[in-house]
């Protein structure tokens, strides 16, 4: 028996040795901060502040980019006034301000419009520019339209703010306020859909 089991022991393959790491163990993608997961996606954005399935807030270069696809809410929109607050501290010339509301959400009630022109208004100082995709067409469209020129009056923000059907259309217009060298429309369009989902 002794005999087999040295045949069998010499005759094994041997166990390879498994390499050396160096440096701390990388971060299950699972558990990996929003910042990390989205960086390592090609033209994603470099932080999200929030995401529900309501809203999405995040950022990239000097641009500060919203998703609603869901009820808007008085608590995302403080969200995204703090975001652009800390964005203008990293990007004193300006920000982009890209908007992209999905078709058929709800018609934001008194109390958020009120709080949107106000968020508007306190920020609009330090925007280069907005950009606002309203999807879908009909008469949602045209109240959506309505209720976007309203809270942009009242907010007596002075910066160019137009609005668009697509993502492509308003990336392309806004592509010259953005920071950085090679900054391109098709690059701010993916960006804004990796935000919402759409990749």
């Amino acid at each position: 028996d002794e005999a087999r089991g040295g045949r069998r022991g010499r005759g094994a393959r041997a166990a390879r040795p498994r390499p050396l790491t160096h440096g701390p163990r990388a971060t299950p993608a699972a558990t990996a901060p929003r910042e990390t997961q989205y960086a390592a996606r090609v033209s994603a954005p470099s932080r999200v502040w929030s995401e529900t399935p309501d809203h999405a807030i995040g950022e990239w270069r000097n641009v500060l980019l919203t998703g609603w696809r869901g009820d808007i809410t008085v608590g995302a929109l403080e969200t995204s006034r703090v975001a652009s607050h800390d964005l203008h501290a990293r990007h004193p010339d300006g920000l982009v301000v890209f908007n992209v509301v999905s078709h058929l959400i709800p018609v934001p009630d008194g109390p958020v419009r009120r709080k949107a022109s106000s968020v508007l208004g306190e920020t609009g100082g330090h925007v280069r520019c907005t950009a606002t995709v309203i999807e879908g067409e009909g008469f949602w469209v045209s109240t959506a339209r309505a209720v976007v020129a309203t809270i942009t009056l009242l907010s007596r923000a002075s910066h160019p703010h137009r609005v668009f059907a697509t993502i492509d259309e308003a990336a392309q217009w806004a592509e010259t306020f953005v920071v950085g060298d090679g900054a391109r429309a098709t690059e701010l369009g993916s960006v804004a859909r990796a935000l919402l989902g759409r990749v």
